[in-house]
């Protein structure tokens, strides 16, 4: 077994810890605002960036690095420059200037959130609208361009909605067709010549492993050009920080701007309604963008301390499983853990995680079809359930919806694990085998959770860095490891001052925040169960009174034990969904509990 100790003092020693440290954990000027993952706060710098006379004193250079992006990913993704060649993205003298870099701009106009609106009923708001003269380009049918509109669209959390992208394209390729057009729209921007040309980019923090491969871009309008982010860096952002003549002010807004790109995140929920309704959600990548430099540390960092990451990733993991998931396995005398992939999972982890794996391959009813012998109320279901897993990223049914996995498992009864462990060998998927692992004592455990918890953002960061770019092939590998980190839980906490001593207490997980709260209420009032159930709008099976032995997924320790009026002793269960929680919060700022997360 790994000496811990050991291995933690020589990754403190390591010269590069502390200048990696300072950069992941404490992050750049935008993370320290929390807006780096808005849309707005990335429209108005790159807004700002792409203007002639800005804070970098490069002039039009970026916007026509900008335009080289553009154009390398509108080869790769538009096989109408092939099949059809009187419909292309750009043509051809427009092109060959680009590549050349023998092109002209001037008179350049950028605009965040431009509205517009017109008679046929098309209406929005571009992110960022660039409106630029060009030198006369001739088109192959002889008419001239003077100018060129390039049209936005930014999404970094959320998916299109409304079908923006097709709205745009409608509305500015009218004012090609009518008389009296401006540059724009004559109500926004007057004057101007009608020689016109529109570009329509849609702008994602996609992974460039995403891109590759990509025939069209994933906007409603096929017109559209897709680029991400890691373009801007590597094709805009890199190109200028190269640049002797930027300006130090440039510089520094640059790299503060290119390390908000590269520090890592939780996935964020988003939510959006297409076809009647039905609920879909969007995953981006964790990290936005990051140079091949960094990424070659990280990897390296990882390769050089694997053994230990591993070691505090699953420790930490192990924790949560116990403390917050609700898993019937979860019980903290019989730590069974079972293998998939390499990884260690109680039983619930390891279902949704098969489980997942293969959604893609079927509908929502095909799957619980195959396995209506085994759970008879669907194994996955639409609609969110106490006995079924919340989830946080986006799920790529056959049906496009978003599902939660069946999590109440037990060795014995109505819902057999092993049950479910002989379906799935049977259907050829995987064979489950319970995971063997070495023993870590008490103070190993402590050590490697704090360990993890100062040093996650880091971690996160390397192992996003290896799924983004497949390194040396163990890419599958981390990505099961961040699935098992971050994929299956939330990981917030919170903060409860207290009734009886207007105490403090911090950091408290989801199922240890309504334990010291019912402890503390139960500790002032005279309460009974039913007074708990309807004070605090608990849901069922939430309390038991304690007879002999503990169930599985209540905190068993004799300390964790309410006492109740009737001098009997009651339990409270771990796992809570976040609808659960909620609605229990609310509750109990309904008798003046003060609750913040953290």
């Amino acid at each position: 077994m790994m000496n811990y100790t050991a291995e933690i003092q020589r990754f403190n020693a390591d010269k590069r810890i502390s200048q990696l440290h300072s950069k992941y954990e404490k992050g750049a000027f935008l993370n320290c605002l929390s807006v780096s993952r808005r849309e707005m706060s990335h429209s108005k710098f790159l807004a700002e960036l792409f203007k002639e006379d800005s804070f970098h004193g490069m002039g039009t250079l970026p916007l026509q690095l900008l335009m080289e992006a553009i154009l390398d990913r509108a080869i790769k993704q538009d096989t109408r420059l092939i099949e059809c060649p009187d419909k292309k993205v750009m043509f051809p003298s427009f092109k060959s200037a680009i590549m050349a870099r023998n092109l002209s701009l001037s008179d350049i106009e950028v605009t965040t959130e431009e509205c517009f609106s017109d008679k046929d009923g098309n209406s929005g708001r571009v992110d960022i609208l660039v409106t630029c003269r060009v030198k006369p380009l001739m088109r192959e049918n002889g008419k001239p361009v003077e100018f060129i509109n390039i049209i936005i669209e930014n999404k970094i959390d959320a998916q299109e909605n409304d079908r923006q992208t097709e709205k745009y394209y409608k509305h500015f390729n009218a004012f090609l067709k009518n008389k009296g057009a401006g540059r724009v729209d004559t109500s926004v921007r007057k004057g101007g010549p009608r020689a016109l040309y529109n570009l329509y980019v849609y702008l994602t923090p996609a992974a460039p492993s995403e891109m590759e491969g990509l025939k069209e871009p994933l906007s409603k309008c096929k017109e559209c050009v897709q680029i991400c982010y890691q373009d801007i860096l590597d094709r805009v952002l890199i190109p200028l920080l190269e640049q002797e003549s930027l300006s130090p002010r440039g510089r520094f807004f640059i790299e503060e701007y290119q390390r908000s790109l590269g520090v890592s995140y939780d996935n964020v929920e988003i939510y959006t309604q297409e076809g009647g309704g039905a609920q879909k959600r969007n995953v981006n990548t964790i990290i936005m963008a990051i140079s091949k430099k960094e990424s070659d540390e990280l990897y390296q960092l990882w390769s050089d301390y694997e053994d230990l990451f591993k070691a505090a990733i699953n420790e930490k993991n192990r924790q949560d499983d116990d403390d917050c998931d609700g898993d019937n396995s979860s019980n903290t005398n019989k730590r069974v853990r079972y293998e998939y992939k390499g990884q260690p999972f109680t039983m619930g982890r390891l279902v949704e995680t098969v489980i997942l794996d293969h959604l893609p391959e079927y509908s929502t009813d095909n799957m619980n079809q195959l396995f209506k012998d085994v759970v008879n109320c669907g194994i996955v279901t639409i609609n969110p359930k106490s006995s079924y897993f919340e989830r946080i990223e986006e799920i790529k049914t056959k049906d496009l919806c978003r599902i939660c996995v069946f999590k109440q498992w037990t060795e014995s009864g109505q819902y057999q694990f092993s049950d479910f462990c002989n379906k799935v060998k049977e259907l050829g998927w995987y064979e489950v085998k319970e995971y063997k692992e070495d023993q870590i004592s008490p103070e190993d455990s402590l050590m490697l959770v704090e360990f993890f918890t100062k040093h996650e953002k880091l971690l996160t960061t390397a192992m996003e860095i290896i799924r983004r770019e497949h390194k040396d092939g163990i890419g599958s590998d981390v990505e099961a490891l961040i699935k098992r980190t971050k994929s299956h839980r939330n990981r917030s906490t919170y903060c409860v001052t207290l009734h009886a001593n207007n105490q403090t207490l911090r950091n408290l997980s989801w199922g240890r925040l309504v334990l010291t709260v019912l402890q503390d209420y139960a500790s002032e009032e005279s309460s009974t169960i039913d007074n708990l159930i309807k004070t605090f709008a608990l849901p069922k099976n939430v309390l038991r009174i304690y007879k002999k032995d503990i169930p599985s997924g209540y905190f068993d320790k004799d300390v964790d034990m309410l006492s109740l009026a009737d001098d009997s002793r009651c339990l409270v269960k771990k796992g809570w969904t976040i609808k659960n929680l909620q609605t229990f919060i609310k509750a109990a700022k309904g008798v003046q509990y003060r609750i913040e997360e953290e």
